[in-house]
């Protein structure tokens, strides 16, 4: 459980920082989410990165997922149809489409503390990364802190498995 816990607290910590630079972080200040941070450590007893702060974490990289979606698209396609130009170009032009660097970290985080409990968990967590990694790749291109970003992650997972193993 305390593996968990460490994980979901550094996926919160990521989270928050890719939340701090969003266009979301006009409409609520960043330092309010801090007291969130403390969830993971109520749910102790039972799942601290359950699938429900999974979700909350998600929540907080909605200004990167939207803009590409057809439903915000529509959404602003419509509001422009019903004669509101105005309010569809300023959403359009304060939610611009683009890729988030702390989302997949996020996502391998979560994966690893789901599977890292199993004795067989750690090459399936690894090979989840991996694929991710590859995938992430091939529809963005990689920045050095982003690459940094999951060699900790990596180093990280292995540190965890070894302790484990001792």
């Amino acid at each position: 459980m305390i593996i968990r816990l460490l994980l979901a607290e550094l996926a919160f910590f990521i989270s928050w920082m890719g939340y701090s630079v969003s266009p979301l972080s006009a409409c609520i200040d960043p330092v309010y989410l801090l007291p969130l941070a403390a969830i993971p450590f109520l749910r102790l007893k039972k799942d601290p990165f359950g699938f429900e702060f999974f979700g909350m974490l998600i929540a907080m990289h909605l200004a990167y997922i939207l803009p590409g979606t057809e439903v915000f698209n529509s959404s602003l396609d419509v509001l422009y149809f019903l004669g509101y130009k105005e309010l569809s170009e300023y959403i359009h032009s304060a939610f611009p489409a683009m890729s988030s660097m702390t989302l997949p970290a996020v996502v391998l985080l979560f994966c690893i503390s789901h599977v890292s409990e199993r004795k067989e968990g750690f090459v399936l967590a690894s090979a989840v990364a991996v694929f991710a990694l590859i995938a992430y790749n091939m529809f963005t291109p990689i920045n050095a802190g982003f690459l940094a970003a999951i060699v900790a992650v990596g180093l990280i997972a292995l540190s965890i498995y070894s302790f484990k193993a001792l």
